[in-house]
């Protein structure tokens, strides 16, 4: 999918979807130590929404990212 966006406006969309990778996965790995199943699912399924929001943003750079480390230990510590 072509899209006709701005190098500003390209670098602000590599920031966010790089951004809702990694709050995916540290929905993800807290919802592993979640107490109770309704906060389970909830973390769950806001970690899939993030990785929703991931593969929108990814249609218009074209680029695979993988999490930030540093953040998904810092907030899952």
């Amino acid at each position: 999918m072509t899209h006709n966006v701005s190098p500003e406006a390209l670098a602000i969309i590599r920031r966010m979807q790089q951004s809702e990778l990694t709050e995916s996965v540290i929905y993800e790995k807290i919802a592993a130590f979640a107490k109770g199943e309704e906060n389970k699912q909830t973390l769950l399924r806001l970690a899939r929404e993030e990785k929703a929001h991931y593969e929108i943003w990814k249609k218009y750079t074209g680029l695979e990212m993988k999490p930030q480390k540093a953040k998904v230990l810092k907030y899952t510590l």
